[in-house]
């Protein structure tokens, strides 16, 4: 050996090699051992008290002595077998250098004291000192260790997701790819069976030209033989003129001779005139001829252009094919590129979760590498994905040359004839049309002029959830939280009316003009000393709030009458909203028609009319009627309001003829009906029906959308409009009480001039309590059923006197003792 020529054998080299690998395996577990040896013999050797017995203590490092020479490395999970991986080198050089000395220190340590006895009391000083810096130092060291670990497994699990996600997301693009090229095949076939057609159209027509050029060419001849032979007879006939002009004696005399030659100058002229029809005749000839040359020029013509076209036609029919076939080679191509990324995904996800596992159990370096090679699949599975864009992106230009649509061009043509547009509209805004319905139906007669619009389709199918399982109409939630009291027994019942939450959140509306002022100027119509000097003067007290804390208003039901316009609980007048509706449906219609007009296109009015008479008969169902007004009659009085913190209590004297407002809050719905659920059934299937009709509307859709337009306002007015107590059904009218005022004489005769005017029930001070006392002197229990609701906590004493007492003059003195206080020390 090299190391036996420089210098002496060290003694470790002559331990044989099983040996040393047995000391190199087990020296991790017996520096373990020692560590816990240290830690249970140094009580031992001193005689400390243990919780346990000793032989428990021997026991358990026993056991892990014999582990730590028996058990391989191998068995290390988690944490352990990250540490021994990762600081195994570090950790083995200072076990190396600790093993020459460190078996001298446990000699020094612990069996010095036995031999030195109490000579050195240093060394017990300096044991249980080293035995805790032991024990610190691996408790230490192992959180250290284990804080690594878990840091390093979640890098190592967050990169193996993201490798994953990344992988999945190139898959899904690349199928994303795949199906668009896919849905080009049909595209292709469609062009190609184009293409086809148009070429047997064309050649058809151009052998049919050619075939009439040439009929025509041959007629054209034919005219031209028929003339050559008028000119051959012509000719032939000037030749026998000519022959017998020849043949003709000359005369014997002289007066013949006159005779002869003026039947020679007749002949000689009846020659001249032939030769000059002759030569017109076959001028004639001449121009037929030309005519002829022309005709069979373009028939000649025609023949080139149908070779042309055929051979253009074959051209056209060749690339047709041949992108055909490109086509199914992309379209096979990408079939590979798909099957080869989805095996690439596949492998990725292995190996993601193979490095997840070995990072769990602390193999942190083959973690890494297993994440490395992911990394590599999931670029490998990218560069495919590039690979089929490209080839979808081929085959799309394959089946459509001209290439998709510009932007503008969407936009402009989407802009000039919307399509399916009005179809999806109309699942849109059923809340709308479900407050609408709320506000307006349930009328006498049982018209609800609710416009047809957008949201009927989704309002129906909701409503028929609503009949079949609870048997209800009526799905709109109350707008506001208001409370109900009973002024009689004093019960309290939160609201789940539509209808009383509407009329105490517009109160603001439809508040009288008295309790406007009042509020304004709380002791106008409560401090009233009038005397009259010529007239009439109101003294109203020095220091009056500017505006009240609380408002209290008394109402009643308005007397019941007879006909149609009698003001009765349950029966709603009408109002603007009410003809706004019926005022939207004739212009609807109107608009409608417009296309019938003029372009003869009533798809537009038959939509506009069937939508028109579904929501008609949707809103006037007899339930509605008896959902909105569920109540008994019955003579109760009531407060409604908005709760402690608001300015305003709404008091309902009770009456023989008006509903009873507490049990129309409880918002229990009457039985069901089975004929409008049949109904209902029947609605919601011709609402889906007219859908499905309107998807097919593709030409003047524009005046469709302005009539779902008009139709939407009109919903949008009927849910949102502040109306009065008469159009909600719930006719109420502010409590006047007649006071006679006696005024000072105005003339002298002494006459006392009586007058009589209405004080209306109104009360408002600067302090709540005072309020709710001024109501409870009037109507006994009413302020006290109220005190409860503003006041929840403790009273102040004068105020608990003045509701335990009973005498009215004493609560008169007090509050007035009270406010003149209060109204004194305001400057």
């Amino acid at each position: 050996m090299a190391s036996s020529q420089l210098g002496p054998v060290p003694f470790d080299s002559t331990i044989p090699a099983a040996l040393q690998t047995l000391a190199d395996w087990a020296t991790p577990y017996t520096k373990i051992a020692l560590v816990m040896a240290v830690t249970i013999s140094f009580p031992l050797s001193r005689q400390l008290p243990l919780p346990l017995q000793t032989w428990f203590y021997l026991l358990i490092f026993a056991l892990v002595s014999i582990t730590g020479f028996l058990a391989p490395t191998s068995r290390f999970r988690g944490p352990l077998r990250f540490a021994y991986l990762e600081y195994g080198p570090t950790l083995l050089q200072v076990y190396t250098l600790v093993s020459r000395w460190w078996f001298r220190a446990v000699l020094f340590l612990y069996i010095t004291p036995f031999v030195l006895s109490s000579a050195f009391p240093t060394s017990y000083i300096l044991a249980p000192a080293l035995s805790l810096f032991l024990f610190s130092l691996a408790a230490s060291t192992y959180v250290h260790i284990h804080r690594t670990y878990t840091t390093e497994v979640s890098r190592v699990v967050a990169r193996a997701a993201a490798t994953i996600s990344e992988a999945s997301i190139a898959a899904s693009h690349a199928h994303v790819h795949g199906s668009a090229a896919r849905g080009s095949e049909k595209q292709l076939q469609q062009v190609l069976a184009t293409a086809r057609r148009d070429a047997t159209q064309a050649k058809s027509v151009r052998v049919t030209d050619f075939f009439d050029t040439a009929a025509a060419a041959w007629a054209s001849m034919q005219r031209v033989v028929e003339e050559g032979r008028r000119a051959k007879n012509c000719a032939d006939d000037v030749l026998d003129r000519a022959v017998q002009l020849e043949d003709l004696e000359p005369p014997d005399d002289e007066d013949d001779d006159g005779g002869r030659r003026t039947q020679t100058e007749e002949r000689v002229r009846l020659l001249k005139d032939e030769a000059e029809s002759a030569v017109k005749e076959t001028g004639d000839l001449v121009a037929r001829l030309q005519a002829a040359q022309a005709v069979v020029e373009s028939s000649k013509r025609a023949g080139d252009q149908d070779t042309s076209g055929r051979e253009k036609v074959l051209a056209d029919a060749r690339e047709t094919a041949t992108a055909a076939r490109s086509a199914r080679e992309v379209l096979v191509g990408l079939d590979e590129g798909l099957y080869k990324v989805d095996e690439i995904t596949a492998v990725v996800k292995g190996q993601a979760e193979e490095a997840h596992r070995l990072a769990v159990e602390g193999e942190m370096a083959l973690a890494r590498s297993e994440l490395d090679k992911a990394t590599s699949g999931v670029e490998e599975a990218k560069g495919e994905q590039r690979k089929i864009a490209d080839m979808a992106e081929r085959r799309i230009t394959i089946a459509d040359p001209d290439g998709p649509q510009s932007v503008p061009d969407t936009f402009r043509a989407q802009w000039t004839k919307p399509t399916d547009v009005f179809s999806i509209l109309l699942i849109l805004g059923a809340e709308v049309i479900q407050r609408a319905l709320a506000a307006l139906a349930g009328g006498t007669p049982p018209i609800t002029p609710v416009a047809f619009s957008f949201g009927w389709v989704s309002y129906a199918i909701s409503s028929l959830l609503s009949i079949v399982s609870e048997g209800r109409l009526v799905q709109a939630p109350p707008e506001a939280a208001i409370q109900v009291f009973n002024l009689k027994s004093g019960y309290t019942r939160a609201n789940r009316s539509w209808l009383l939450s509407r009329l105490v959140k517009t109160y603001p509306y439809w508040m009288p003009e008295e309790v406007r002022i009042t509020q304004r100027e709380p002791t106008h119509y409560h401090r009233v000393t009038a005397t009259v000097t010529g007239g009439l003067e109101t003294d109203v007290e020095a220091g009056r709030p500017r505006y009240a804390a609380l408002c209290v208003s008394a109402f009643r039901w308005c007397d019941a009458g007879e006909g149609p316009r009698a003001r009765t609980p349950g029966r709603p007048v009408r109002d603007w909203v009410w003809w706004s509706g019926v005022g939207c449906m004739v212009v609807q219609l109107g608009v409608a028609a417009i296309p019938l007009g003029l372009y003869d296109d009533w798809s537009i009015l038959l939509v506009a009319a069937a939508g028109t008479v579904l929501a008609l008969v949707t809103g006037s169902l007899p339930q509605w009627r008896e959902e909105k007004w569920h109540a008994g009659r019955q003579k109760k009085d009531v407060a409604l309001t908005l709760g402690n913190g608001t300015r305003h209590v709404i008091i309902v004297l009770g009456a023989d003829w008006g509903l009873d407002l507490e049990h129309l809050a409880g918002g229990l719905p009457g039985e069901g009906s089975k004929v409008t659920q049949v109904i209902s059934i029947m609605l919601t299937v011709l609402w889906i029906t007219l859908l499905l009709s309107s998807t097919g509307i593709k030409d003047n859709a524009w005046y469709l959308l302005a009539v779902g337009g008009l139709g939407m306002v009109q919903n949008i007015v009927a849910a949102a409009a502040p109306r009065l107590p008469d159009a909600l059904g719930l006719p109420i009218e502010l409590v006047k009480e007649p006071q006679a005022i006696t005024a000072a004489p105005l003339t002298s005769l002494g006459t006392e001039a009586e007058s009589v005017i209405e004080i209306p029930e109104i009360y408002a001070e600067e302090k709540v309590m005072w309020t709710l006392m001024k109501l409870e002197m009037k109507h006994d229990n009413f302020g006290k059923v109220l005190v409860d609701e503003f006041f929840p906590g403790k009273l102040m004493k004068w105020e608990k006197e003045w509701w335990d007492s009973a005498d009215a003059d004493e609560r008169r003195t007090s509050l007035d003792s009270e406010q003149k206080k209060y109204y004194a020390k305001k400057p």
